[in-house]
C-alpha cells in the first residue's frame, strides 16, 4: 500500500514530521469495520473520562536498532528493599517496556573510568547501562521490579543520558 505523506514543510525538520500539539488528522483506507468500530468506541471512552487516550507515534530512524542505554536514576526514597547490581528488573522509557539487568556504576563527571556498584543506596545517582532499544533524550525512565503477581511500586526514575558504549 503506498504512504502518502501530506503537509507543510517546516525549515531544518524532517518533510512530513508534525510539530508538537498540532491536531492531526489520519486517514487509513480500507480499514476492516470492526477495527475501525473499536477505535471509534475507544476515543468515546476517553471522551467520557472512562480509557486513557489513543496515542499514535513513530519512531525516529534508529530507534528501531539496539545499543547501549544509559539512565541516570536514583533510588525512592520510600523503597526500603535492597536494589542489587544485574537485578531483573522492568524499565519503561516513554511508550517502550522492556525487561532487563542493568549494570549499576557510579554517576562521576569529567571522568573515564567508573565504579561497578554491588546495590543501590538512598540519595545517590547512579547510571544504569542496559542494551535495549536506542531511544534519545530527553526521556523519562521508571524502574519497577516484577514480583509474581505483579509491580512493586516504583523504585527509581530519571532520565535517559544517552547512548554511550563505551562507558
Amino acid at each position: 500500500m503506498p504512504r502518502t505523506v501530506c503537509g507543510y514543510s517546516v525549515q531544518g525538520v524532517e518533510p512530513g514530521t508534525v510539530m508538537a500539539g498540532t491536531y492531526v488528522r489520519l486517514s487509513l483506507p480500507e480499514v476492516p469495520e470492526d477495527a475501525a468500530g473499536a477505535v471509534c468506541d475507544r476515543v468515546s471512552a476517553y471522551l467520557l473520562g472512562q480509557a486513557p487516550p489513543l496515542v499514535a507515534l513513530a519512531l525516529h530512524k534508529h530507534e528501531c536498532k539496539m545499543s547501549v542505554v544509559n539512565m541516570a536514576v536514583k533510588k525512592h526514597t520510600g523503597y526500603q528493599e535492597p536494589v542489587a547490581n544485574k537485578e531483573a528488573l522492568t524499565i519503561v522509557t516513554g511508550v517502550r517496556t522492556f525487561s532487563a539487568r542493568p549494570v549499576l556504576s557510579t554517576n562521576e563527571y569529567n571522568m573515564d573510568k567508573f565504579k561497578l556498584e554491588k546495590f543501590m543506596h538512598e540519595g545517590r545517582t547512579y547510571v544504569m547501562s542496559v542494551f535495549a532499544p536506542i531511544a534519545y533524550p530527553p526521556l523519562p525512565v521508571l524502574v519497577v521490579k516484577k514480583v509474581r503477581q505483579g509491580f512493586e511500586p516504583a523504585y527509581s526514575c530519571g532520565p535517559l543520558t544517552g547512548q554511550i558504549p563505551c562507558r
